[in-house]
């Protein structure tokens, strides 16, 4: 996968799980040697709220990768181990690591 399919892949996941309206979706990434744990939570007019998401096998796996292509391939981003993703109602994405 590419860092866009990836990143196309957990909007998707979090698109199935959210509900609808949302200022923004955040997902808190932990990535280790061999294990990948997410949290989710919904942001909507100042409320915080927890958002059940299933990324399976695919998230991990799509992560770990995320993880190869920002190692090898510019911009080279520093040895991650935790990483925000946040999916905006309008489709755009912003990764932190």
């Amino acid at each position: 996968m590419t860092e866009k399919e990836i990143f196309m892949m957990l909007a998707q996941k979090i698109t199935d799980a959210a509900e609808l309206p949302f200022d923004k979706v955040c997902v808190y990434i932990e990535r280790g040697i061999s294990s990948v744990t997410f949290c989710s939570c919904l942001y909507y007019k100042n409320e915080e709220r927890a958002v059940e998401t299933h990324f399976g096998f695919e998230g991990v796996r799509a992560i770990q990768e995320l993880y190869t292509i920002t190692q090898t391939q510019p911009p080279i981003h520093k040895d991650w181990n935790r990483a925000v993703f946040t999916l905006y109602p309008d489709g755009k994405v912003n990764m932190e690591y």
